[in-house]
């Protein structure tokens, strides 16, 4: 992809709209997987908010481009209500971030495939599910900035989006087991820094002529550019098991980059993090979510939810509005009450929780 193109996308995405997409795991009255994602998709009839994912038990659901996170929050429940009701006598759709207890799946289309002939049964292991949230900074001068800090900060969207303690019927005893399954494949985690937006083009490039990735998309990392949309997203959250839970993620992130972008425009951003510093805190917090310890670049310790509110009450001094429901997922985290369900309930809660 050029710089130009990528400018030019950038520019496009314009400043400061939000788009959200939802990866929905499809299961039976007792949490079987189902494959029915393509008999679904017929029956949306075309609904652009709707697509199948690579495995044939999972689809996608995105919002249009929003610029009040309001509009988000109607436009997931609107469309949450809509695929039960696609669903209904198919399947039962649940938001769940890694199936509590089945570790395979298989896969539909000729990209799956593809991918399962590039990456064999590791490919097939990706029964996960993620919350993605794009915001447009709409400026090619200053998305580089926004992206290389907010690479610090994804271990706290992460400890606040925590929401997969279960795989293979067992309590891991971890915040999230998500990052372990998707790290099976290229390009996942903390991307590094680029410094300039020609850099991050220049990377691009190299990995499609390569023979890396088919397409720019498969630029997996938790944080991006997206190739095509010209937004930042961010791709570091689990899958969320209620709509209000999803909107304690969405707001706190989109706060998070529009402070970034101001400050980016002031030249009020530090130099990069190192990624294996910012790894150190990602692994912390998806074993013990924000009850893990966070280390800043100087050494020092924190609690990690104790960081997140501090972030928060910064957030709001600067002027965003109150983050209210980001301090409730604070105080009650996903994955706690997912742990409080036990294993034998938990699908049958999440299909419970998926209209909420």
């Amino acid at each position: 992809m050029s710089l130009a193109d990528l400018r030019r996308r950038i520019r496009r995405s314009g400043r400061a709209t939000v788009g959200v997409e939802e990866e929905y795991l499809l299961v039976d009255a007792i949490g079987r997987p189902v494959p029915a994602a393509p008999r679904i998709v017929d029956r949306a009839a075309g609904d652009r908010r709707l697509r199948g994912e690579l495995p044939v038990c999972q689809i996608e659901m995105a919002t249009p481009p929003r610029r009040d996170t309001g509009e988000i929050e109607a436009d997931l429940r609107s469309g949450r209500a809509a695929v039960a009701s696609w669903c209904e006598g198919l399947a039962v759709p649940i938001s769940a971030a890694v199936h509590p207890f089945v570790d395979r799946t298989s896969v539909s289309g000729g990209r799956a495939r593809d991918q399962v002939r590039r990456y064999g049964w590791l490919a097939r292991r990706q029964l996960v599910g993620a919350l993605q949230v794009h915001v447009a900074v709409g400026d090619p001068g200053l998305v580089v900035a926004v992206h290389d800090e907010l690479r610090a900060h994804l271990p706290l969207i992460a400890g606040l989006a925590a929401a997969a303690p279960y795989a293979r019927g067992r309590d891991t005893g971890f915040a999230s087991v998500r990052p372990f399954v998707t790290a099976l494949l290229p390009r996942q985690g903390i991307p590094p820094a680029f410094g300039t937006l020609a850099r991050y083009s220049e990377a691009l490039d190299w990995a499609v002529h390569s023979g890396a990735v088919t397409d720019p998309t498969e630029w997996w990392w938790d944080l991006r550019i997206h190739p095509l949309h010209g937004t930042l997203e961010v791709r570091v959250a689990d899958a969320q098991p209620t709509v209000a839970d999803a909107m304690g993620v969405v707001e706190f992130v989109v706060a998070l980059v529009r402070h970034l972008t101001e400050r980016a425009a002031c030249a009020d951003l530090p130099d990069a993090c190192p990624t294996w510093c910012i790894d150190e805190n990602r692994r912390a917090v998806a074993m013990a979510g924000l009850d893990a310890t966070i280390i800043d670049p100087s050494g020092h310790r924190r609690r990690g939810d104790e960081t997140v509110l501090a972030l928060v009450d910064e957030l709001e001094a600067a002027g965003t509005a109150a983050l209210t429901r980001t301090r409730r997922l604070v105080a009650s985290p996903a994955h706690r009450r997912l742990r409080a369900w036990g294993t034998p309930l938990v699908v049958e809660r999440l299909g419970d929780a998926f209209g909420e």
